[in-house]
């Protein structure tokens, strides 16, 4: 089994990031909304922040209080859309008591950096290159396209999540791109049988190790793990690794997860980078190549 080696294709991303804003006459924003405490959320923010700086990009960080109510959070995001140019997230998740959707409604189109607008989401699946990529989505299509190249014709993909984060836009992404996408979830049945007859396996399902070598083919397959678990304190993914190690040749790829292990998370980030040099074209009238 090959580990496939993201931190490379991350750092391919941020330096083209990096490249773009130095050509560019003004500095970039990215403008993070956070509601309430949230540990992971901190780190993940802390993270932004910091790939943020590395490549030229101003972050700021606007926390609001998680006791607030939803007239108030509405109006706090309107605000910040109103007055601030760039990119702006809402980190989630956000308190249950709040309409994430509402929320996310009031981030402009083109300001919409997480691409959850109803707008991005409907480009997307038209197939609009103006159409903004959810991160995590991306970060899998960049390493999709490090294997395999731009074009997808005659590829098999199953996606087992169906989050507006990951699933929904990797279906419409990669169709985009001539893969044919199987979408599954924990609701569907025989789940192995179409992640033994695909060429990539998506998966996020939040279950620690829950696929092993049975869940796979024994013929080239790249497996893109975006599970996040913690097992005794230590981070895995959806995938035993281990199983697959002892079992699988090296006709099967498989993206690393775990700490100090630079997997999809860190190409998610490099992504969002991205995003933010995009959300500032399309504000500006400018064509977007990239």
């Amino acid at each position: 089994m090959k580990i496939v080696d993201c931190k490379a294709i991350r750092e391919e991303i941020l330096a083209e990031v990096k490249a773009q804003v130095e050509q560019l006459d003004y500095t970039p924003q990215i403008h993070i909304i956070s509601i309430g405490e949230d540990k992971a959320s901190e780190t993940y923010i802390n993270n932004k922040i910091k790939t943020a700086k590395e490549v030229g990009i101003e972050a700021h960080h606007y926390h609001l209080d998680g006791d607030m109510i939803q007239p108030q959070v509405e109006l706090a995001i309107m605000n910040i859309a109103q007055e601030k140019q760039g990119a702006i997230m809402l980190q989630l998740p956000i308190p249950k008591h709040l309409d994430e959707n509402k929320l996310i409604g009031y981030i402009p189109q083109y300001k919409d950096v997480d691409g959850l607008t109803s707008m991005n989401v409907g480009m997307l699946t038209q197939g609009n290159k103006d159409a903004i990529i959810p991160a995590t989505a991306n970060a899998c299509y960049h390493v999709i396209k490090k294997a395999f190249g731009e074009d997808l014709s005659g590829l098999n993909v199953t996606v087992v999540n169906r989050s507006k984060l990951i699933g929904q836009p990797l279906q419409a992404l990669l169709t985009n791109h001539n893969a044919t996408v199987t979408l599954c979830h924990s609701k569907t049945r025989d789940l192995h049988v179409p992640m033994i007859k695909s060429d990539i396996l998506i998966t996020g399902i939040g279950k620690a190790k829950h696929f092993n070598a049975n869940d796979c083919s024994d013929e080239y397959q790249l497996i893109i793990d975006c599970g996040i678990n913690y097992v005794d304190g230590k981070l895995v993914g959806d995938w035993d690794e281990e199983s697959l190690a002892e079992v699988c040749n090296d006709t099967v790829s498989l993206t690393p997860v775990g700490q100090r292990r630079q997997g999809v998370g860190s190409i998610t980030t490099a992504c969002l980078m991205k995003s933010v040099i995009k959300c500032h074209e399309l504000q500006r009238g400018e064509d977007y190549e990239g």
